[in-house]
């Protein structure tokens, strides 16, 4: 999803992924940040990984394709052992 779905989906992370443990791998596109093209998108990515912080969601942010392949395992593992849900935040520089 484009990280303004994280802001779209906050009060299901908030409450029914936490209640019911229910693991979640998010790859988010994280516009707004270094490089964007659009200032409307510049608040949200900004705000991303405060929202993230705030709702206790551990994430990811690798540079490039190699480093996500190694990291998208190890993201998902989290996710399943904890039954929460985890963030992958790919900048635009990355796309």
């Amino acid at each position: 999803m484009q990280n303004s779905g994280l802001g779209n989906s906050v009060n299901a992370l908030a409450s029914l992924f936490e209640l019911y443990k229910i693991p979640v791998l998010m790859i988010m596109s994280h516009r707004g940040t270094e490089g964007e093209f659009m200032g409307a998108q510049v608040p949200m990515g900004t705000a991303t990984p405060k929202v993230l912080d705030a709702l206790e969601i551990q994430y990811f942010n690798p540079k490039t394709p190699e480093e996500a392949l190694k990291i998208i395992p190890k993201a998902w593992n989290i996710a399943e052992t904890r039954g929460r849900p985890v963030g992958i935040l790919l900048d635009i520089k990355f796309w």
